[in-house]
């Protein structure tokens, strides 16, 4: 029986609420959100670059 190795230990992206859309979005590098499509109050997408591209993540008051 063949002994397979231990599989590699996963690394996740570092990830941040978008303070325009709301969405739970990935950060660049710089700490920043990365490009995304924005979205109505319905939950569809608008088909357009968020506004909320390059802004620091929302995080809310006394987390």
């Amino acid at each position: 029986m063949k002994v397979l190795p231990d599989p590699r230990p996963v690394r996740t992206q570092p990830r941040g609420e978008c303070p325009v859309c709301n969405q739970w979005r990935a950060l660049t590098s710089a700490g920043h959100l990365g490009r995304h499509n924005g979205m109505t109050l319905s939950g569809f997408s608008t088909g357009q670059i968020c506004p909320g591209k390059g802004m620091p993540p929302y995080v809310a008051p006394g987390a």
